[in-house]
């Protein structure tokens, strides 16, 4: 099972631009979370910083590894097909 974790404002634009690339095409087994990363309600978002104030930044996992952390959507989009 692949995690995806995008941390930033729900609404904000760029946390849609990432929001996008991880419903972009069928990816079964594949759970997301979006936040602002503050909360520990959330496994997925607990310590997972912003990688810049204020932008958002995605991480994608498996099996409890995570790759590196991007804000760049064509980064999440190889990071998405390689997992």
């Amino acid at each position: 099972m692949r995690e995806v974790a995008i941390v930033g404002e729900a609404a904000a634009a760029d946390t849609q631009v990432l929001l996008a690339e991880v419903w972009e095409g069928y990816r079964p087994y594949q759970v997301v979370a979006v936040g602002d990363g503050a909360s520990s309600a959330v496994p997925l978002l607990a310590n997972r910083p912003q990688l810049e104030v204020g932008k958002a930044t995605a991480y994608v996992c498996k099996n409890f590894a995570c790759q590196r952390p991007t804000m760049e959507a064509a980064i999440l989009r190889e990071q998405l097909h390689s997992s």
